[in-house]
């Protein structure tokens, strides 16, 4: 049974991630279509390193 809890735990974090990954790159996506096009680092990437320096796993 609480290999049966830790492997739905599991799956319910993956659907998660999937959901939230979707709905990050949605947002981008608005967030690009939206923007003025500006030379230089392209906003994908800039938000993309906003995301990942403030999860907090960044040196």
């Amino acid at each position: 049974r609480l290999s049966w809890i830790a492997h739905n735990a599991f799956f319910l974090n993956l659907v998660s991630l999937c959901l939230s990954l979707a709905a990050l790159r949605r947002f981008s996506y608005g967030l690009l279509n939206t923007a003025p096009k500006i030379p230089g680092p392209t906003p994908i990437s800039t938000l993309a390193f906003c995301v990942w320096s403030s999860d907090g796993r960044s040196p």
